[in-house]
């Protein structure tokens, strides 16, 4: 195994025996083969962790760690903790990456000394069916600095927070891990990884498939554990507003976005949905009305978070009968 450009590949594992083949079979199959590929299982208990042992008798490059179940952040931190690849790139052990996704992202970020590198998203169903794709507009590489890629980040274009899809020096994570016990860990992390880093290359190609199971939560009711995720989105306030104040109204974007996406989307099915929503409105209601302004905020959802200021009655008939149709 060459040290020199040596990518490691960690997989987080938990009970997904229905999907590990694919994401396993789209690692091992890449053209780039100066990999090690580190298999954390987490304690799973159908059948992925025998399938982990078995992929590392196929292939020497694969290392499998079993631990106890302690969460996506505490897997992750373990391969962290294990890896000796020159970068890093992190995949959910039900997506799979693109055909030689890994090596054009080596391309990039050596061409360019680039701090990492990145490429489109495609969200896609249990048959592969494309459902959306981030940076399709985008039609050369990109050069962005730390500055310019936090803009992104904030108004959700060629790339989000998700760790995913990204490949980084291994440098960036030192003193860096995700945090245990938390939601939406990516929205700690990823933040502080752009302030470190200088620059970053976006490739016009997509890199990863983001599959969308069937058991979708978006007709879950909220949970009080999933309002943790406005802890990550004020932290991304806050960092802006102390590194670059002029994107202040682009972190916004993202908060309000997230807001309704993650949070009002789901609260609707709850009954104390009224309550909650009340106290979510008065605590962000600056923050709304600010983005209705912004040209980053999306038209669909600038009606949303109107109809939700105006009338919170309504906005449940609203998104029940839409939810019903996705």
């Amino acid at each position: 195994m060459n040290k020199k450009n040596l990518v490691t590949v960690i997989v987080p594992v938990y009970n997904v025996e229905k999907y590990l083949r694919k994401c396993l079979n789209s690692i091992i199959g890449q053209s780039y083969t100066n990999l090690e590929v580190l298999l954390i299982d987490d304690g799973s208990t159908d059948t992925s962790g025998k399938l982990c042992d078995e992929y590392a008798v196929i292939d020497s490059r694969i290392r499998v760690f079993h631990k106890v179940n302690g969460g996506l952040s505490s897997a992750r931190n373990m391969g962290l903790d294990n890896m000796t690849g020159e970068y890093i790139i992190f995949i959910d052990s039900d997506d799979y990456f693109a055909e030689d996704a890994i090596g054009d992202l080596v391309k990039a970020i050596v061409k360019h000394q680039a701090d990492f590198s990145f490429g489109e998203v495609r969200m896609v169903d249990e048959t592969s069916a494309t459902i959306s794709e981030r940076g399709k507009k985008t039609y050369k590489e990109t050069i962005l600095t730390s500055k310019q890629t936090m803009t992104e980040i904030c108004l959700n274009r060629l790339t989000g927070v998700s760790a995913w899809g990204k490949l980084y020096k291994a440098s960036l994570f030192e003193n860096i891990r995700y945090p245990v016990g938390r939601l939406y860990e990516d929205a700690y992390t990823t933040p502080e990884i752009v302030l470190r880093s200088q620059k970053a290359v976006f490739i016009n190609r997509t890199i990863i498939f983001w599959v969308q199971r069937g058991n979708s939560i978006m007709h879950k009711k909220i949970t009080k554990k999933d309002f943790i995720v406005f802890n990550a989105l004020e932290r991304l306030v806050e960092l802006v507003d102390l590194n670059y104040p002029a994107l202040h109204d682009d972190a916004v974007v993202r908060l309000v976005n997230d807001t309704f996406w993650t949070i009002m989307m789901r609260l609707v099915y709850n009954d104390d949905y009224i309550l909650c929503a009340r106290k979510i409105r008065k605590r962000y209601r600056k923050y709304w009305v600010s983005a209705l302004k912004h040209p980053g905020l999306s038209y669909g959802k600038k009606i949303q978070v109107l109809v939700a200021l105006i009338n919170l009655r309504l906005y449940r008939r609203i998104r029940l009968m839409k939810n019903k149709w996705k």
